[in-house]
């Protein structure tokens, strides 16, 4: 099958998607009758991965397919436990070895890089999915999918008392892409409850009033307490895609609100030039807001990139 999918997608643009995308949902369906150990299943993560990078739609949502299905798969064997390595992280990119050269290739071609940040580079790529209409169901899913998967990853990570230095999986880029879809949703609770909150009746409140930021303000103590920050300096580069993208009042008030804290500043210089790069967008919306609770985030943001400029004089 793998044979088969290759030579669909090297005669891919002279004929059409038909014939990859039924090779595709064939090895979808492989996946659940491969057994735990076997070395191809999770070497398919990487060719789900490959194939939502092509960037052609109907592509894209069927690798996202069996991206879901290869992770589903995988964590129900056990793969993620302590005993299999270190996360969900660290056993995918172990796997990556197997075709390491050629997802290389692949990212050097798209712009991304699972090597220097896992984290940033498989947000990015679903990003794509959550821009579309006809992707952006599936893409919440594998979302909530991949936050419970490294969420039930840092709970051991974090309690391991004898690998003080143990590194945990990031899951604050996957929160920053869900959060807009699930504020318009309203389902913030489900969203931070899969993310392993205990979210009660008033933290519930405190949610649906600006209160996530809070929560996420907690997940970044922790990655900086474990040193896990190295991946932060990518996070407002995210957050700028995003916003080019968002519409509604809503979803700009919510990453405007992540923005304006304290999470992504980790590097001052990487902030400033994608704030400089949000600033006609940031004019945009002053200009045609019509929320009054948006246009005093906009002035928090603008007065986070005014002080991080040389010689600030708040006079």
């Amino acid at each position: 099958t793998l044979a088969t999918l290759r030579g669909a997608l090297a005669s891919f643009g002279e004929t059409n998607e038909a014939l990859p995308v039924s090779v595709l949902l064939c090895l979808v369906n492989m996946v659940g009758g491969l057994p735990p150990d076997s070395s191809y299943l999770a070497s398919l993560f990487w060719v789900g991965i490959a194939v939502m990078q092509i960037g052609h739609l109907p592509l894209y949502k069927v690798g996202l397919n069996l991206v879901a299905k290869v992770v589903r798969t995988l964590d129900a064997c056990g793969a993620f436990l302590p005993e299999n390595g270190d996360g969900f992280q660290h056993f995918l990119m172990s796997a990556r070895v197997a075709v390491e050269k050629a997802a290389d290739q692949v990212d050097d071609l798209v712009g991304i890089s699972f090597r220097s940040s896992f984290s940033a580079a498989l947000s990015l790529l679903l990003l794509r999915g959550m821009e579309d209409m006809s992707s952006k169901d599936e893409a919440y899913e594998v979302l909530l999918q991949v936050i419970g998967v490294v969420a039930s990853c840092r709970k051991w990570q974090q309690a391991d008392q004898i690998a003080t230095d143990r590194k945990c999986d990031l899951i604050l880029p996957y929160m920053i892409l869900i959060l807009p879809t699930a504020t318009v949703r309203k389902e913030l609770a489900h969203v931070f409850t899969t993310a392993g909150f205990a979210i009660g009746a008033e933290a519930k409140a405190s949610l649906e009033h600006g209160g996530c930021v809070r929560l996420l303000e907690q997940v970044h103590k922790i990655d900086i307490a474990r040193k896990c920050q190295s991946d932060y300096i990518l996070y407002p580069s995210i957050l700028a895609a995003m916003l080019h993208k968002s519409r509604s009042d809503q979803e700009i008030t919510i990453l405007y609100s992540v923005l304006a804290s304290n999470i992504t500043w980790v590097d001052t210089t990487m902030s400033l030039l994608v704030m400089e790069s949000l600033a006609p967008t940031l004019t945009s919306s002053i200009t045609n807001s019509h929320s009054s609770k948006l246009t005093h985030m906009l002035h928090d943001v603008m007065v986070r990139l005014a002080i991080t400029r040389p010689n600030f004089d708040p006079d």
